[in-house]
């Protein structure tokens, strides 16, 4: 796992909306319970996970599913589309 903490909508730093952005290996996903325990643990506003997903027939060369909680709860259930790529 690779984790970074960033502000958002600011062009200065320690301004702005603070986030984490985790991005999980492809072999490591996690349960909701671990995700939201390292969400609490970040204790930012928001924590935002990247999972890679495997065998995609897509065009584009990285898909990931995404996933966002705070410290309490996930934003988006699962039914929600949570899919991101570049």
């Amino acid at each position: 796992m690779f984790a970074k903490q960033v502000d958002a909508f600011t062009e200065s730093a320690f301004k702005g909306n603070q986030a984490a952005v985790c991005f999980l290996e492809e072999d490591h996903e996690k349960d909701d319970s671990w995700l939201q325990s390292l969400a609490a643990e970040f204790e930012l506003p928001l924590t935002c996970f990247l999972i890679p997903i495997t065998g995609s027939d897509c065009l584009h060369s990285r898909r990931f599913h995404l996933r966002w909680f705070t410290s309490k709860a996930e934003l988006f259930g699962k039914a929600e589309g949570r899919r991101w790529w570049n």
